[in-house]
């Protein structure tokens, strides 16, 4: 991703932190319209304005799930309240503030996948990718044995080092 992409991405975020509601299940068949049309006889015209519907289905396509952005997080908080527990489409829906993963603390343990310039999580890594003069290095991936037996079938992407000259005692070969 391009680097002004990724900053409008997150000026998107924060402009838009607190506003938005998660809402699931949805019947499969929900549109955008669908969605808009529930919100408002549920919440009130007059309450909200919505900025943005985004429909969601999981990785199997069985269920669907909505973003919803409002115009403020008093109307977040008013959508919520009101959409938590009721019916659309002969099913009861859960509705909760939307989370910024931005906003949610890393751990402060450095990601050992990062510092050997492997990791593929990116900004959704869970784990620190801060390489400080201190962190460079100082973390070893253990040796692939399979690497050390001739041949490693992942290459780049195995997450063991290739090392040349890596103990082999440490890759569980016997040595003779």
């Amino acid at each position: 991703m391009d680097v002004i992409k990724a900053e409008h991405l997150k000026r998107l975020r924060e402009r838009e932190a607190g506003r938005e509601v998660f809402l699931r299940p949805l019947p499969l068949e929900s549109t955008v319209e669908d969605v808009r049309e529930m919100v408002v006889s549920k919440c009130g015209e007059e309450k909200v304005a919505i900025d943005r519907v985004k429909l969601l289905k999981t990785a199997g396509g069985s269920l669907m799930s909505a973003f919803l952005t409002l115009s403020s997080e008093a109307e977040a908080r008013h959508c919520t309240a009101q959409l938590n527990g009721a019916s659309f489409g002969g099913q009861v829906m859960a509705a909760s503030p939307a989370r910024n993963r931005e906003g949610l603390k890393k751990a402060k343990e450095p990601c050992m996948f990062f510092l050997e310039g492997k990791c593929m999580r990116g900004d959704t890594c869970q784990f620190a990718h801060e390489k400080s003069a201190s962190e460079a290095g100082s973390r070893r991936l253990p040796p692939c044995k399979f690497f050390a037996s001739g041949g490693c079938s992942r290459g780049q992407d195995c997450k063991f080092s290739h090392e040349p000259g890596e103990d082999k005692a440490l890759c569980g070969l016997a040595v003779w």
